[in-house]
């Protein structure tokens, strides 16, 4: 097939796919503006609009309270995990300073030269 005949074939499927995908886009869309006429629907739309209306401050109001509540139980948990980890470094500094009996280990010493254990 030589370049020339096969970039004629491309041409015509690419102007016939286009045109039958442009037909049915023309008809999604009619079938949607006859939809939207629909009085039943009009109406249905019109009663969904009223119903956010209403609803739109309560559920506001209702994100606002919950955010809030969140936000008070988040600061909360955050000093509690605070206190906790004031009383620990309290607690080391009491115990590396008050005995002498329990020596302050040496986390960068090198373990013992030699084989390494049996298994």
């Amino acid at each position: 097939m030589s370049k020339l005949t096969m970039l004629a074939a491309f041409g015509a499927g690419y102007v016939l796919g286009a045109k039958a995908g442009r037909d049915r886009y023309e008809e999604i869309l009619a079938a949607a503006g006859k939809v939207r006429s629909n009085p039943q629907v009009q109406r249905a739309t019109e009663q969904v609009t009223e119903t956010v209306k209403e609803q739109a401050p309560v559920v506001a109001d209702k994100v606002k309270e919950t955010a809030a509540q969140a936000a008070g139980k988040v600061q909360e948990t955050a000093s509690q995990a605070a206190d906790t980890v004031q009383e620990k470094a309290d607690e080391v500094r009491s115990d590396s300073s008050g005995s002498s009996d329990s020596p302050t280990p040496n986390f960068n010493a090198q373990p013992p030269a030699g084989p390494p254990p049996a298994s």
